[in-house]
């Protein structure tokens, strides 16, 4: 194994097992050129990653830009052999994971912010069809229309917008291949309301590495796009089906384990699925009793579902 270090030209010694030879992607001044690529895409700088003594030796001022690097500068000292490296990142505000009271509270301070210029506090969702609100009988029956709806009831009638981005049928994989982040920049939202569509990660077999990685990937993309808004990301109603898929996992599986990764990280979680579990016990209902067809929620299920999101809004529940 090589260790990591760096030289003045701005490269980066990579650990690897490789070794010196020709390669596929050509030479540069007779050492092979190794292709670099970040969250799938090529890397391309003006002097290319290659192999120098046995050693990968990469573009760092190239790899920091391609890793969300607004500004890079790497200065070279001659008179005393050293370098300096200044990397500025965007200036992106903790929008994960930072508490500030509870939701409600937030938004009722942003409101007294923006009332002077008639301003709203804007909220939105993003997910799968339990987020658009299949199984319902209609838009206002929705768990997410359940908080707009007390929101802009305790705030101030007619101060808060609300925008319900749900897909039907959408997996994390169909959330990044159609760029959904770049609706919800649009929207310009205070705060969102990520539902991971893991229903439908379980049901598209997507292995739960790939998921936990398009998650990751969507929230770095609403982070970078939507970099004033606030992010809650949260887990969805259970299911009739509990048999374990072409991976070997049960849905339960994916809401445990993304549940776990999304804590890990620091972003706020807001756990759906096991309280509702427990509601059903508590009301002595069966979960027939909560939904339209396999996955889908009826009114009293979106009800139920919305009461619990409201009960991490106003500081009720952590």
């Amino acid at each position: 194994m090589k260790k990591i270090s760096l030289i003045a030209a701005g490269i980066l010694l990579f650990t690897a097992g490789v070794a010196s030879g020709s390669s596929i992607n050509g030479d540069y001044k007779g050492n092979p050129i190794v292709k670099v690529t970040v969250n799938g895409k090529e890397v391309v700088s003006e002097i290319p990653a290659q192999i120098i003594d046995g050693t990968t030796m990469l573009p760092l001022r190239a790899i920091s830009e391609a890793l969300g690097a607004e500004q890079s500068k790497i200065q070279w000292k001659p008179g005393t052999y050293a370098v300096d490296m200044l990397v500025r990142t965007p200036d992106i505000p903790d929008t994960l994971g930072k508490e500030i009271g509870s939701l409600y509270q937030y938004s009722k301070d942003l409101f007294q912010e923006r009332k002077a210029s008639k301003g709203k506090v804007v909220f939105g969702t993003l997910g799968s069809s339990v987020t658009l609100g299949a199984g319902s009988t209609g838009p206002t029956k929705t768990w997410s229309y359940a908080v707009f709806d007390k929101f802009n009831k305790d705030i101030a009638a007619g101060s808060t917008r609300y925008e319900n981005t749900g897909f039907g049928g959408f997996s994390t994989e169909s959330l990044l291949k159609e760029n959904k982040a770049d609706v919800i920049a649009k929207q310009k939202l205070d705060i969102l309301f990520f539902e991971m569509c893991l229903i439908n990660d379980y049901g598209s077999n997507i292995p739960i590495e790939k998921t936990k990685s398009n998650i990751r990937e969507i929230v770095n993309q609403l982070q970078t796009k939507s970099p004033k808004t606030r992010i809650v990301l949260t887990s969805a109603n259970p299911i009739k089906k509990t048999t374990p898929n072409g991976q070997g996992l049960t849905y339960e599986d994916y809401v445990n384990q993304v549940g776990a990764f999304v804590q890990d990280n620091g972003w706020t979680y807001f756990d759906i699925y096991h309280p509702f579990v427990e509601e059903i016990q508590k009301q002595g209902l069966a979960l027939d009793d909560l939904l339209s067809d396999e996955a889908h929620p009826n009114d009293k299920g979106y009800a139920i579902w919305g009461n619990l999101l409201l009960d991490y809004v106003y500081g009720k529940r952590s």
